[in-house]
């Protein structure tokens, strides 16, 4: 009876291994996703904060700003000396790989310093304050969504066009400037404009 029962449960852990390994695999690629929109939410928050990003102005002057800052010198400070090499000594965060590496140290460094009792509330408090045309030209509603966080009203923005370039980007920062282009033509409640 045991050698029955052992090959019926080695025909079922066969034929549930596809599964398994599907259901792990969408496990991993959530927590990725997950773990890139916590630092998207951390890069842009020092951004705001040290950056100060105006309206029509490209992003890459508001890194400019947060690269001349004091903050960013005392994080390239603390940088460990395993990270240095894959650090840029600029606050650079135009791809996804940039915005992890940054924003793991950034949530040590910025994060922990802020008011609030969790880090959920600091986030909160970063994304609420934020103005709503730079959450909705670097996706970071997208952000919100995936962390649960709460956002500004952005019924002001959400009449503008966004492009896939920057959507395919997402986690990163796009270099360029939030241009108020309206939605073209019937596509008012599309997400995005496939460009």
């Amino acid at each position: 009876m045991y050698q029955v029962r052992a090959k019926q449960i080695a025909r079922l852990e066969k034929r549930a291994r596809p599964f398994l390994e599907q259901r792990l695999g969408s496990a991993e690629r959530w927590e990725k996703v997950r773990r890139g929109a916590l630092n998207h939410a951390v890069v842009l928050g020092f951004l705001l904060r040290y950056g100060e990003p105006q309206i029509g102005e490209p992003l890459e002057e508001a890194c400019r700003r947060v690269t001349e800052s004091d903050a960013w010198k005392e994080y390239q400070a603390i940088i460990p000396p395993v990270m240095a090499p894959i650090c840029e000594d600029r606050f650079a965060p135009y791809d996804r790989g940039s915005v992890v590496e940054i924003g793991e140290v950034l949530r040590h460094l910025f994060v922990s310093r802020l008011p609030g009792r969790t880090e959920k509330e600091k986030l909160n408090a970063i994304l609420q304050s934020a103005p709503p045309w730079i959450i909705w030209f670097t996706f970071a509603d997208y952000t919100a969504a995936v962390l649960d966080l709460e956002l500004p009203d952005l019924s002001s923005v959400s009449r503008f066009a966004r492009f896939r370039m920057v959507f395919d980007i997402w986690w990163a920062l796009p270099g360029g400037a939030f241009e108020r282009h309206p939605w073209p033509e019937g596509c008012e409640s599309s997400l995005l404009i496939l460009i």
